[in-house]
This record gives C-alpha cells, sequence and structure tokens, in this order.
C-alpha cells in the first residue's frame, strides 16, 4: 500500500512541474474570483476558535523567525516597490554601506517622501538625520554651519 501512495505522489509531482504555469494560473484566478469569502470564512473561524487563532499566530511566527531575510524583503517590497534583486543591486553597490557616512552596519531604505522614489540605503543614525531635518538641504547647511561655528 505504501509504494501505492508514493507512487502517486511521483506521478503528481511530475504533472505539476508539466503544467506548473497553467496550474498557478488556475489557482491564483481561484483565489481572486474566492477571496472575500474565504477571508470571511478565516474571520469567522478566527472569532469562533482562539485556539486555532493562537495555533496559526504561533506558526507564522515560527516560519518569521526562521525567514527573517524574506520578511524584511517582502516589507521593502511592500512599502516602496523594491524588489529583493532591485534591493541587492542598491546594496552591492554600495558595498554594504550607508551611503553617507560609509558604516557598515544594518541599512534602511531612504526615499524622497514627496515622490515616494527610494535615493539608497542608509544606516539608521543617518536616515534619523535626515528625517529630523525634513529632508531639508537649508536645514542641513545651517547644522553644518553650527558644528563649523562651534568647534574650537
Amino acid at each position: 500500500m505504501g509504494r501505492n501512495i508514493e507512487n502517486r505522489r511521483m506521478q503528481a509531482r511530475a504533472h505539476y512541474k508539466k503544467h506548473k504555469a497553467k496550474i498557478r494560473k488556475y489557482r491564483k484566478a481561484y483565489y481572486e474570483k474566492n477571496k472575500e469569502e474565504k477571508n470571511r470564512k478565516r474571520r469567522l473561524k478566527y472569532a469562533e476558535n482562539p485556539e486555532f487563532a493562537e495555533k496559526i499566530k504561533a506558526q507564522a511566527k515560527v516560519w518569521r523567525d526562521a525567514n527573517k531575510e524574506q520578511v524584511k524583503l517582502q516589507k521593502i517590497k511592500s512599502a516602496y516597490g523594491l524588489s529583493a534583486e532591485e534591493y541587492n543591486t542598491l546594496y552591492m553597490r554600495q558595498n554594504g554601506c550607508c551611503a553617507i557616512c560609509g558604516v557598515a552596519t544594518e541599512l534602511v531604505v531612504d526615499h524622497d517622501h514627496e515622490t515616494g522614489q527610494v535615493r539608497g540605503l542608509l544606516c539608521s543614525n543617518c536616515n534619523h538625520l535626515l528625517g529630523k531635518a525634513y529632508d531639508d538641504c537649508e536645514i542641513l547647511r545651517q547644522a553644518i554651519r553650527y558644528i563649523n561655528k562651534t568647534r574650537r
């Protein structure tokens, strides 16, 4: 009996591999067509069964903890429209260093708040510096003059 199950699994894998694009297209269309109903049922199940909801949340946390880089790239894609390849290209172009201070540390995506256009990758200190100055070049120039004037 175990042998038949394994044969069936092999056939199913081969079928999926052969028809992968068609199957994915069908699944995507089905999901889009039934998304609202599926979400309604899922929300209802969560509301009626708190143990189930906690189990799913725990599983999601385990997955997120095991896939931190993927989660980070998904957030970047969602927030800035930057694909993993584009992010990695930018990271490599900057040699893994902040575009302002040059420190090799954890980098965040810097973007123009008016246009949404990604400018580069910065360390959190430099990103906060620009944010506190409202991305205003004149404020930054005044800060430089102040530092130079008060330097001993």
